[in-house]
């Protein structure tokens, strides 16, 4: 492993970690020694507005791949929306949508999210021409009899949606296949309750 002497991100191959300090490390020397020639040669600046920072003109391309652009560029997380994992230039994108409210009904459930999920599908939607989804429910089950707590998971299969689909219908069809598989699961499973 290689690690930056300046932020203490570890890196697993050498060329990685001297790229992060020319290009991402806002704490490294080198990245400061790159900032301070080019504010002699080159005055020129763009303005982040995802950052709300001037960036040098050639220093550009290095703060768009910066993850401190990164996180500042993402959509605006909701309250109970959260992007938990996101790969290929967000590509792939996980979100964990939650609420405060106690609904054990899968149906009523999904009807109080929807809105935020229709949010995020409009948001990745202006992003991408198509993207492909799957939903995943997470459920929470009581066993009286051996007095176990168990999560349980029930999702669908992935569909490609594009700009035009009728995001609405494709919801109530998924979320009629994770209420058919929650109801199998309590019926073949009898005696656990979900909370």
């Amino acid at each position: 492993m290689f690690n930056c002497t300046s932020c203490s991100k570890s890196f697993s191959r050498k060329d990685n970690l001297l790229r992060h300090m020319r290009t991402a490390c806002s704490k490294s020397r080198f990245f400061n020694q790159r900032v301070a020639k080019s504010t002699v040669n080159e005055k020129k600046e763009r303005f982040c507005k995802d950052c709300n920072v001037p960036v040098l003109s050639n220093m550009w391309v290095g703060h768009l791949l910066s993850n401190f652009h990164k996180n500042n560029s993402k959509m605006i997380e909701d309250k109970g929306v959260q992007i938990i994992k996101s790969a290929f230039k967000e590509r792939i994108v996980s979100y964990r949508i939650t609420t405060e409210k106690n609904i054990l009904d899968v149906k009523q459930y999904f009807q109080h999210l929807e809105s935020k999920i229709q949010c995020i599908l409009d948001y990745q939607l202006n992003k991408h021409t198509c993207i492909k989804i799957n939903m995943e429910l997470f459920g929470y089950y009581y066993n009286p009899t051996s007095e176990n707590y168990d999560v349980k998971s029930f999702n669908t299969p992935f569909n490609v949606i594009c700009k035009g689909t009728e995001t609405k219908d494709l919801m109530e069809k998924l979320i009629i296949i994770i209420d058919k598989k929650a109801d199998e699961f309590a019926e073949r499973d009898s005696g656990k309750l979900y909370s």
